[in-house]
């Protein structure tokens, strides 16, 4: 079985080349018809937003690739002042040949390793039939939906570090999945295989 490569950037460490790409597939209509903000952003403003992140800690953007391709985008923006609690949200460029659930899972653990996250809350468009059916078809244990109106449904998830270590080593293995942040390799959830102090 070949290797799968993931590699997530924060969107501080991007080049305005990258940045821009990533506003093209952003804008796509294959994106937008999903997104709360469905409206073209301007180069201008997305450019400003991204440049701004630096001063923005709360907020965390990275652009994911698979074996050297774009394949879209996760974000998480912290609503507590120690980010134990999150909203977070994800898409891809186009259809993908593995799953994007998986994906945002291993960036949720890296969250979780490096800056405490413990729970996160999802709104999804009630037209996004592909991210509503695995809700209701393979629901996780740890995740529920809490609401719903006209135009969303929001699910609240409640994380167990060592569950989500244990699903997602066993994905890594499943899958031969080798994952870098920031060109960092994660490995059996920290940077190259070291214990984070923070969890120890």
């Amino acid at each position: 079985m070949a290797v799968l490569e993931l590699r997530y950037t924060d969107f501080i460490y991007l080049t305005e080349p990258e940045l821009l790409y990533i506003l093209e597939q952003r804008n796509s209509d294959y994106v937008r018809r999903y997104m709360e903000q469905d409206q073209a952003i301007s180069v201008q403003s997305h450019l400003q937003f991204c440049a701004r992140l630096k001063e923005r800690p709360k907020l965390k953007y990275f652009y994911v690739t698979l074996n050297g391709q774009p394949f879209g985008v996760c974000d998480f923006k912290a609503l507590d002042a120690d980010w134990n609690r999150a909203e977070g949200g994800y898409y891809t460029f186009g259809d993908q040949p593995f799953s994007m659930e998986k994906v945002n899972g291993f960036a949720i653990w890296w969250m979780m390793e490096h800056y405490g996250l413990a729970s996160m809350c999802t709104k999804i468009k009630n037209t996004n039939r592909k991210a509503l059916l695995p809700l209701y078809l393979k629901p996780h244990p740890s995740l529920r939906i809490v609401g719903k109106d006209e135009q969303y449904t929001y699910t609240e998830n409640n994380f167990v570090l060592e569950t989500v270590r244990a699903e997602n080593r066993h994905l890594m293995q499943q899958h031969q999945i080798r994952t870098f942040f920031n060109n960092e390799l994660f490995v059996d959830g920290t940077p190259n295989g070291t214990q984070n102090p923070n969890q120890r």
